[in-house]
């Protein structure tokens, strides 16, 4: 793809975040991170091109111009009655097909092609806005899913091993993703089972605490349009720990992030 002038060949990132939906209105939040502008080069407002078709196949498109400062970039969108995405015995497991595309001065620098879920999942517990949850031994986990709680009757962990079987997947049951990032086969398959998942830090010894800003962020952009991603874990009990769920709220502001989870 050819270069357009103040930029780089592509963009680092495309992350899409919900930040609200009831059965009337989503409201969407397109982020994008890019390289440029070059050295003496001014930069120059992008145009970013959204379009999402829904399982109706109805497509609805928006277009917006957004000022890049130290790389990044964010347009908000609305679209009205959504096709919200439920776990299993809630509802319908709806996606849409999403695709962004990044423009600058007429040349397209970049398009993003995936699909994404319209929900909502908070914790029931104390403050349903509350972003740091833990949840003790003796906690039953109860999600407020798309404003109804749904009660969490198993909790089950996930290591690398189980993804060569076929997982436990029923109403009701939450995954925990431990000790590895979840591939994106595992996520494709639970946005279409309707099986709700908490994605583990992976905390490597061998690494101490040089936690990478961009390690994790990484993951956030891989994993932010899974509906089925019900929040992140972050364990790890000390400073470092701090500084990732800190870090995580801040790159992903639509979900919770977890300190602790009763496992089976």
């Amino acid at each position: 793809m050819q270069a357009s002038e103040g930029y780089s060949e592509q963009t680092i990132s495309i992350r899409p975040l919900v930040r609200y939906v009831d059965e009337s209105q989503a409201v969407v939040d397109i982020c994008i991170t890019v390289r440029g502008p070059r050295r003496g080069q001014p930069a120059k407002p992008l145009e970013i091109h959204v379009q999402l078709i829904g399982p109706d196949g109805c497509a609805y498109e928006h277009k917006a111009q957004v000022t890049v400062k130290q790389g990044c970039g964010t347009t908000r969108f609305e679209m009205g009655a959504p096709s919200r995405w439920w776990p299993s015995g809630m509802g319908d497991q709806s996606l849409y097909d999403l695709s962004v595309s990044i423009i600058s001065r007429d040349d397209m620098i970049d398009q993003w092609d995936n699909t994404i879920g319209l929900t909502s999942v908070r914790p029931m517990r104390g403050n349903p806005d509350a972003v740091m949850v833990s949840f003790s031994e003796d906690d039953q986990p109860v999600l407020l899913i798309n404003g109804q709680e749904c009660e969490i009757r198993a909790v089950v962990p996930v290591d690398p091993a189980d993804e060569r079987h076929v997982l436990p997947v029923g109403e009701h049951c939450l995954l925990v993703v431990r000790d590895h990032y979840g591939p994106d086969l595992l996520y494709n398959a639970a946005d279409r089972a309707g099986t709700l998942l908490v994605q583990s830090i992976p905390f490597l010894d061998h690494m101490g605490a040089k936690w990478t800003q961009r390690s994790v962020g990484a993951e956030v952009d891989r994993l932010a349009g899974h509906p089925s991603l019900a929040g992140w874990l972050v364990e790890q009990a000390d400073k470092a720990g701090d500084r990732i769920a800190a870090h995580l709220q801040e790159l992903d502001p639509t979900r919770s992030v977890f300190r602790s989870v009763p496992m089976a």
